[in-house]
């Protein structure tokens, strides 16, 4: 069931930083949704699209340890026009990930990340097509679903005290393309 023209305002949210499955906000599968000004501590993914969206707007959060803004694992129905902006990230394991696997993949793309400022971040930038999922470790799928990550652009991302500035792994079959780091 999609959603549709989804705001999320003002929003905090507290969980231990060693709490697994704390997913903090989770939307979707939809369109156009909002979600801005959210004060996040979790152990998990503390803002994740993870059935899929279209149009969606990240903007002037403030996250505190977990898993970062993501997309996945579950890609399928795609994640198309996304623009995450202004928000702040302070001990997380991950900053901006991108994680699918094959199975439970399908298309992302057009995504920006503009004016985020990371500090003490374990993985600033993650990009992830063959995520494993410890919560399925035998998980197949479908083996029609492979995920693809196409046109993402990185700009005014300021990362310090991070342990790895990024990670990109794709698979032998759906190479990641389209990647941009900019100044401007």
């Amino acid at each position: 069931r999609n959603v549709t023209d989804l705001t999320i305002e003002r929003v905090k949210v507290r969980a231990p930083f060693n709490a697994p499955n704390t997913d903090a906000i989770d939307p979707g599968p939809g369109t156009n949704f909002w979600i801005h000004d959210c004060d996040i501590d979790t152990g998990d993914d503390d803002i994740v699209i993870k059935q899929g969206g279209t149009n969606i707007l990240i903007e002037n959060n403030t996250i505190r340890h977990g898993h970062g803004i993501s997309i996945g694992s579950e890609t399928v129905a795609g994640v198309h026009n996304m623009l995450v902006r202004h928000c702040t990230f302070d001990g997380t394991d991950n900053g901006l990930r991108i994680k699918s696997m094959r199975g439970a993949g399908g298309l992302v793309e057009n995504v920006r990340y503009t004016d985020i400022q990371m500090t003490n971040v374990q993985n600033a930038i993650v990009l992830q097509l063959d995520y494993r999922d410890s919560n399925r470790p035998d998980f197949k799928g479908d083996p029609s679903k492979v995920p693809a990550i196409h046109n993402i652009r990185f700009d005014h991302i300021t990362v310090e005290g991070s342990r790895r500035v990024g990670i990109i792994h794709g698979l032998p079959d759906s190479v990641i393309t389209g990647i941009t780091f900019s100044r401007g």
